[in-house]
């Protein structure tokens, strides 16, 4: 607008354009099978989990405890805490992610081993931070409220497991952990600390998930399951292959030889430790290293990362784009926006999901960050069912129409989706013929 001296003067705001689309590839399913529905809100495929993601820069790096910014870290979701504990330095630190206070634990008796811990868990069943050096040694623990050091678990340090995965067993209680590099090899092994012993749960196999490194492994909601997110590594393990020896694959190159960048997604149910194909081979990840699971919506996202290089010496290309892969509805990673803070490139970036809060929490040496979605109070209800959730999963008898009901302010959208179901075949077979029978 310009005045009568002719002075001009600008504002802006923003329109959040409301929509609702359901979006699912294929809703033809048999009797029997079910089908994730989903919702995209405001824009389409601009939007996340029910809103635009914006980044926020929570903490500054000048305003981390030196000694908290260390990896890794362990997340209390009730409590709302992420911990940090250096047995050698003798100091265990809280990070409350609502207040965004830092706090030292008292805590006595600490194992006498270098550095902070290389593995770590939170343990939800008894409020413990339980803690050990790497692989299959010694687990000690100690209760998030201080106090002393306690040994839990024996067992002894393996050249053989480096950089093993920690996990949280929500089934058992117990801490476990998979893969494991040594001697030029990587595995697939998993272990699980059982009555204070580890014990083997998975063998090292040829088979899929192959063998790797450099992988994340995170947790579901009630920590049943953990989903293994990328990796460089190979069928065989080893380091001094020629090129990635997989169809298709891109070289990750090493001192020694080139692994596989393998660009997949797995799923390990705690109950057996049988695994299940996500994401294949060679998807399109566009970085590696900086990823989250919201386990809510069943969605991974990926945070930037780093592209490996192809040649060894090379430097690794960085890109901070933001991907997201919606299980049950994406065919793979798609690229969305972002905006705010967008925290810079670089390793050691941890990110867990808050879902009281419908947030990323991503932590590194450059500060602490929050992923947020927009401030839009999306509802939704859908119909049959009345779920509340932006997907939900649903398993029809018969051809069924489904109803969603998405909700902002005054607002209200609607979409609906058929379902639709073929019936499940009866063969009858007359088991009194003389003839042989023969299977088609």
């Amino acid at each position: 607008a310009t005045d009568v001296n002719g002075c001009t003067a600008q504002d802006s705001m923003l329109v959040d354009i409301l929509n609702a689309g359901i979006v699912q590839n294929d809703t033809t399913i048999c009797e029997g099978d079910s089908l994730v529905l989903g919702i995209n809100v405001g824009g389409g495929s601009q939007n996340m989990s029910g809103g635009i993601p914006v980044w926020t820069e929570l903490v500054s790096s000048s305003n981390i405890p030196q000694s908290f910014s260390y990896y890794p870290y362990a997340f209390d979701r009730v409590n709302r805490k992420v911990y940090m504990i250096n047995s050698s330095s003798g100091w265990f630190y809280s990070f409350n992610v609502d207040n965004l206070q830092f706090s030292q634990i008292s805590v006595s008796g600490y194992p006498n081993f270098s550095g902070a811990a290389g593995s770590m868990i939170f343990n939800p069943s008894n409020n413990t931070v339980q803690f050990w050096r790497s692989g299959t040694d010694n687990v000690f623990e100690v209760s998030t409220s201080g106090g002393s050091v306690s040994q839990v678990g024996n067992g002894g340090f393996s050249s053989s497991l480096y950089g093993s995965n920690p996990i949280y067993n929500g089934v058992t209680n117990n801490p476990a952990i998979m893969h494991g590099y040594g001697f030029f090899a990587v595995r697939n092994v998993a272990y699980e600390l059982e009555n204070g012993s580890w014990s083997s749960k998975r063998p090292n196999s040829s088979n899929e998930p192959y063998k790797r490194m450099s992988t994340i492994m995170l947790p579901n909601s009630d920590y049943s399951k953990a989903y293994i997110i990328d990796g460089r590594g190979n069928q065989s393990g080893s380091q001094t292959e020629n090129s990635c020896s997989i169809s298709g694959g891109q070289d990750w190159a090493s001192d020694v030889g080139k692994w596989c960048w393998l660009r997949d997604i797995w799923e390990i149910n705690l109950n057996d430790w049988s695994a299940t194909n996500i994401l294949p081979l060679n998807s399109n990840f566009g970085g590696t290293g900086r990823f989250g699971f919201d386990y809510s919506n069943n969605t991974f996202y990926s945070f930037g990362g780093y592209i490996p290089a192809a040649t060894y010496g090379q430097s690794v290309q960085w890109n901070n784009d933001l991907r997201r892969f919606r299980v049950g509805i994406d065919s793979d990673w798609e690229v969305i926006s972002q905006t705010g803070e967008i925290p810079p490139t670089g390793f050691n970036f941890t990110s867990y999901y808050d879902s009281q809060n419908n947030r990323f929490l991503s932590l590194s040496n450059d500060g602490i960050w929050e992923l947020k979605f927009n401030s839009s109070n999306y509802t939704y209800n859908w119909s049959p069912g009345g779920e509340t959730t932006s997907s939900i999963n649903v398993s029809p008898t018969s051809t069924t129409t489904y109803t969603v009901d998405v909700t902002s302010g005054s607002t209200t959208c609607q979409d609906s989706v058929v379902v639709t179901v073929n019936p499940a075949q009866e063969i009858s077979i007359d088991s009194t013929s003389c003839d042989s029978i023969q299977w088609a």
